[in-house]
Formats: structure tokens, C-alpha cells, sequence
């Protein structure tokens, strides 16, 4: 169903436009959406979006708050940009944006604020207390700061609501995918193989993710350890902020695991990555929405993943799921999938998991969803 667009600026308001989640979710819905005139501002640096979002021709400005630049100045900055750009709603996105920009567009005028939360649990381990605060005031601001707050996954609803996010506020709105951008591809697949001088006989095991305790890296190679005892094709490409840093360097060399990794470091080139690996594998301990599985699962590949956030929801029937932070019962799924993709019927485990996507997760849909939770905000002012 397409939503009749009642909202012709948003001014968005995001902690910073690094590589992360909500980011990606910002830029697809930016470009996704013409008919809307986006806004983007950065409570920090121009990060890794910045310069994309300018590309699509998104007006984007920054805020350049610092622990050595008090945000007071920004909170002026911010309010005169909402006065004098007049925006029919502000979306912020992140804890921090929600909090700060939240006020600040209150104190503007704005009348219709919507919020952005893209994190799933609440654990100490993977919080800094700064954070932890911010979420905790966020608690109380939620029943009269925003008028809907978008949270990305079924999973972080109820975390979010035991203590004390106003639960008739959380509307849940998955991440959509462009299927052009995203999509099974030989060619691509052949060209990416070819520049990293990898065989066709070589199954190649992928992780996109930046390197950060959340996402068990440790437990990653463990695995992988484990699996290369009983099978000797396997390769694992590692693609992600300081993946290729002398930190995952010694944890590779400490496993003599350096003849079946390669550490890429980040890259641009997604759907090419996608298409160029055999098997994604997610080893997170903590997720909300993984777009990462989308992103794979759209270009025909299979995944393996921890049973973290709405992952098991994604993957569904057609992957594997193994718990958190158990490197056995992950290479044994790995196992398994290296099995399946070199098996009679791998073409048909490819159609599939890209069909579960087409059914789900379209960027269209999220684009639509957006807009009705938007509209929704209207009958309350």
C-alpha cells in the first residue's frame, strides 16, 4: 500500500554518520524518497555518510559537537537551522540525537517529532555508562518529547519498554533493501573473486561487520579454527572498520589461522561482496535489525548467524541459527552450510533466500512505513 505523502521536508537529526546501521538505514530512505525534501544533520563529524548522502544531492550539516566543544553553541545552531528550514516533522535517530535534538526541535516549535532507536539490548557490556544514562532519560522524555518512536526490530520492543520507553509509541519498522543494488550477480561475483586471486574451488566464508566487541570477532576465529581441522577450502574474508588493524592481525596469527583469512578492512563495494562469497556468517552477541543478513540474503547468499536481535526472524528456514558466543555449535553450522552451497542444491537455497527477501524487507516498504507512522503524528496537533 503506498501512503499518500503528507510530509514535504524532514529534518533529520542522527549522532553522527559513521558506519553503522542507522546510517545505512538514513541514506536508503534519503534516496529511496524523492518526494521529500531530506535534511540530514550530524550531532558530530561527517563520518562515512556525509559525503554519500551529499552525492544523492541530501543537504547535510554538522553540528561538530566534541568532548573538547561544549554543545551549547550546536543546541543554537540546531534550533536556528529548524526555524529557518521549517520542516513539517524532525526524525532523529540514535540515543543521543533522540535526547539532544529532540529538545532542541521542542524548543523550536517543531510539533512533530518522531524518534529513532536501532539498538536491541540494554546490557552493561556493550554500553558505556554516558550511554547507559542517555538511554535512561530517554526513558522518561518518551512520553512527551516524541509523538511515534520508530524502533527497528520486534526484539528491541520489549528491553525498551521494561524500562520505561511509552510502549504505545514503539512502532516497529524493519529495514528495506534496494533489490536493484542488491541482487545475485555472476559477473560481480567472478570480478571480486578474480581481484583477490580467489579460486573457484575455494569456499568463501564472509563477515561484514566493523571490528567491535559486540560483534564476537573472537568467537568468529575460534570457530573457524575448529572448522579448519576438518575441512582445508575454506577462506574467510573479513570486511569492516579495523578488521585489517594489527589487533585482528594478532588474533589471527595466535590461531595460525593466516593461510584461511584475509582482512579486507572497510569497503564500499557491498552487493560485490555479497555476490562474491559463498556463506555470510554474523557471530554477534548483540544486534537490533541486521541489515548485514538482508544484504546478503538478496544477492543469493545463505547465512549463518547468532540467535541475537530479529536474526532469526530473517534468516528464517533457509540459514542457520546457533547461539551467541558458542564457537562449536558455530562451526558446526559453517560446516553445514560449506556442505550445502557446494551440494546438489545450492542454486535452489540461493533462489530462496533471495525470494525471502523480495517478500519482506523492499526499501519501498520501508519507505511506506515511514510515511504512515509520519502521518500518524498529525491527528495528535
Amino acid at each position: 500500500m503506498v501512503v499518500e505523502n503528507k510530509t514535504q521536508r524532514v529534518l533529520h537529526i542522527i549522532t553522527d554518520l559513521g558506519d553503522g546501521g542507522a546510517q545505512s538505514v538514513l541514506y536508503s530512505l534519503c534516496k529511496a524518497d524523492p518526494s521529500t525534501t531530506h535534511i540530514v544533520v550530524s550531532m558530530r563529524a561527517s563520518g562515512k555518510y556525509g559525503d554519500i548522502l551529499r552525492k544523492i544531492g541530501v543537504r547535510v550539516e554538522l553540528l561538530e559537537i566534541s568532548k573538547l566543544r561544549p554543545p551549547f553553541g550546536a543546541a543554537l545552531k540546531l534550533y536556528r537551522l529548524i526555524k529557518s528550514s521549517r520542516p513539517e516533522l524532525v526524525q532523529t535517530w540514535m540515543y543521543h540525537a533522540n535526547m539532544f535534538g529532540g529538545l532542541v526541535a521542542r524548543a523550536a516549535g517543531a510539533k512533530h517529532i518522531c524518534w529513532g532507536i536501532f539498538h536491541a539490548t540494554l546490557s552493561r557490556q556493550e554500553m558505556r555508562w554516558s550511554t547507559r544514562l542517555v538511554v535512561r532519560i530517554g526513558a522518561s522524555l518518551s512520553r512527551i518529547v516524541p509523538g511515534k518512536i520508530i524502533i527497528c526490530a520486534e526484539a528491541a520492543v520489549a528491553p525498551h519498554a521494561a524500562i520505561g520507553y511509552e510502549r504505545s509509541r514503539l512502532v516497529v519498522v524493519p529495514s528495506g533493501f534496494d533489490l536493484k543494488r542488491f541482487a545475485p550477480n555472476p559477473q560481480k561475483r567472478n570480478s571480486f573473486r578474480k581481484e583477490l586471486g580467489i579460486a573457484d574451488a575455494v569456499i568463501v566464508v564472509g563477515s561484514v561487520a566493523r571490528m567491535h566487541p559486540a560483534k564476537d570477532h573472537t568467537s568468529l576465529l575460534d570457530a573457524l579454527e575448529k572448522l579448519v581441522r576438518v575441512r582445508t577450502d575454506v577462506l574467510l574474508l573479513l570486511v569492516g572498520t579495523r578488521t585489517d588493524g594489527p589487533e585482528m592481525a594478532k588474533e589471527i596469527r595466535q590461531r595460525g589461522l593466516q593461510g584461511y583469512v584475509r582482512a579486507l578492512g572497510p569497503r564500499y563495494d557491498v552487493p560485490e561482496i555479497m555476490n562474491g562469497i559463498d556463506v555470510h556468517v554474523m557471530s554477534s552477541v548483540t544486534e537490533g535489525f541486521p541489515s548485514v543478513l538482508c544484504e546478503a540474503m538478496s544477492c543469493g547468499t545463505p547465512c549463518v548467524a547468532t540467535d541475537v536481535g530479529d536474526a532469526r526472524k530473517i534468516v528464517g528456514e533457509d540459514g542457520w541459527i546457533v547461539p551467541a558466543g558458542d564457537p562449536q555449535a558455530l562451526s558446526q553450522a559453517l560446516d553445514v552450510a560449506c556442505q550445502t552451497v557446494r551440494g546438489p542444491h545450492a542454486a535452489e537455497l540461493s533462489q530462496r533466500v533471495r525470494m525471502s527477501i523480495e517478500d519482506r524487507f523492499t526499501v519501498e516498504g520501508m519507505v511506506s512505513r515511514y510515511h504512515t507512522v509520519w502521518a500518524s503524528m498529525y491527528e495528535y496537533y
